[in-house]
């Protein structure tokens, strides 16, 4: 199962070419960004069942520019962590970002948590 997390439409930058067109700043909440998960944790389950195989999980992190929700981002994660453990599910993390607000700090805090991280340069 594979679920993307738009956090937020916002972004940094001001490309006039963007694809996702005029930004504005509207976040996603903990509790729909929660609710998303619990589905495609269960979906994860039911698919795992259905096939016979091991049950896995692709959580993705994208936006407008998602380290913009830094806090949510890792809200999110952790979550995930813990109930894909819990849920007995192989977690990866992904999160695709033009890297203009990765610092030293977030780049550890991804790496800490086995995240693979995506450049876009649209």
């Amino acid at each position: 199962m594979d679920v993307t997390l738009c956090l937020t439409h916002a972004c940094n930058l001001r490309c006039t070419y963007c694809y996702a067109g005029p930004k504005f700043n509207r976040r996603m909440s903990w509790d729909t960004a929660r609710k998303a998960m619990d589905f495609a944790f269960a979906e994860a389950l039911r698919e795992a069942a259905l096939r016979g195989t091991e049950p896995k999980c692709q959580l993705g992190f994208f936006g407008g520019e998602p380290l913009l929700e830094w806090p949510l981002l890792q809200q999110a994660t952790r979550y995930a962590e813990e109930e894909t453990a819990r849920l007995g599910i192989r977690l990866r993390c992904i999160v695709t970002t033009n890297l203009t607000l990765l610092d030293e700090t977030k780049a550890a805090w991804l790496r800490g948590h086995g995240f693979h991280v995506g450049l876009s340069l649209d």
